[in-house]
């Protein structure tokens, strides 16, 4: 595991604790949230234990994570208007997703050589080279 991990699981956990925090000011819209704040938590189970595989897809799913939660902070903003928490849980989505975001790994692949396998004729190649295989027996 990385340094990185140990980042993202801080960082995620305090932005779910705040986003907690700021449903409990909540007056309308409190179920949806509720359930919206479960399927984070779901999320951030799956992405921290993809980030502990080191899989392929774990850094942008991370980015995905910390997109959603930044969306979600700005809902939770214009409905409660906690001014203090939502600067505080600000500043850490975005560390986190600036951190995720330059945690993807680079795939740039190596472009495979081109093999060329028509470039002399048939009838030159038949010509110049013996053929390959089992000779037959002649009777």
């Amino acid at each position: 595991m990385d340094w990185r991990f140990f980042i993202v699981a801080a960082l995620g956990g305090l932005n779910l604790l705040s986003a907690v925090l700021m449903e409990m000011q909540l007056e309308k819209y409190y179920r949806p949230e509720l359930l919206l704040l479960f399927l984070g938590i779901g999320l951030f189970a799956i992405v921290l234990s993809a980030l502990m595989k080191n899989e392929l897809w774990a850094w942008p799913a991370t980015t995905v994570f910390f997109a959603a939660l930044l969306g979600n902070l700005v809902f939770l903003f214009l409905q409660t208007r906690v001014f203090t928490l939502f600067v505080v849980t600000l500043v850490l989505t975005v560390v986190g997703l600036v951190l995720s975001v330059l945690s993807i790994p680079d795939l740039a692949f190596e472009p495979t050589p081109v093999v060329e396998t028509y470039g002399q004729a048939a009838a030159e190649y038949t010509a110049s080279q013996p053929k390959r295989g089992r000779k037959r027996k002649t009777e």
